[in-house]
């Protein structure tokens, strides 16, 4: 029996609740049929249970140590790209009911200052398996018009907390617009055609960085 009855309702086993949990990530339908034959947890429990790890804007330490765990099971995993991207965001205050507060300003997590202005776009930072099928978000920032100083330095930060858990990055990619062709010019990078140079390093990295300006991403 996979859940319990008390006088504070249904209890689900730690069995349970994960095999909830990852059959809802999957796929909603599926679910919701097998709910039918089963007594599964509500999908607004299943929010909460999702909720219990700390999602602030800046680097998901959850994500990066889980990262580095499955290296040592899987080798493949050790070698990664990055990519990021800013995507439009509703511009409005947002009641956060875990904290109680009402949340949206500009927030860099720990890399740089945030301020007090609405966010108007989302800047996620994931890493992408070279030789396994790997797509870890690692960080997001809410950002507003963000400047090629700070995004190049949100890209070496990422590089640091991959390559300090054994992680090979390889690998940058990015779309081509033009806050990110001069994030490329600070990281290292010549776009210049008649000398052009796609690659940079970075000083935790003995080899050379590819960068890729690409088609629109996420």
């Amino acid at each position: 029996m996979n859940f319990s009855l008390d006088k504070y309702g249904r209890r689900y086993s730690e069995e349970m609740r994960s095999f909830a949990v990852i059959l809802h990530f999957y796929s909603a339908q599926a679910y919701e049929c097998l709910k039918i034959h089963l007594t599964l947890p509500n999908v607004s429990t299943i929010r909460r249970w999702s909720s219990s790890i700390d999602c602030e804007p800046g680097f998901f330490t959850e994500a990066l140590d889980d990262l580095q765990t499955r290296k040592y099971s899987q080798a493949q995993m050790r070698d990664v790209c990055i990519m990021f991207d800013c995507m439009a965001i509703k511009k409005e205050f947002v009641f956060d009911s875990k904290t109680g507060k009402y949340s949206a300003c500009v927030d860099f997590g720990s890399t740089a200052d945030s301020s007090d202005h609405l966010p108007t776009e989302e800047l996620v930072v994931m890493a992408v398996g070279l030789r396994s099928h790997c797509k870890q978000p690692i960080a997001y920032f809410l950002v507003d018009k963000i400047c090629a100083n700070v995004q190049s330095q949100i890209v070496k930060d990422a590089i640091t907390h991959l390559i300090e858990r054994g992680c090979l990055v390889h690998a940058t990619v990015c779309d081509g617009c033009f806050s990110n062709q001069k994030t490329a010019t600070q990281l290292g990078c010549i776009l210049d055609v008649e000398k052009i140079r796609s690659t940079f390093q970075h000083p935790s990295y003995p080899g050379y960085i590819c960068l890729f300006l690409m088609p629109a991403i996420f």
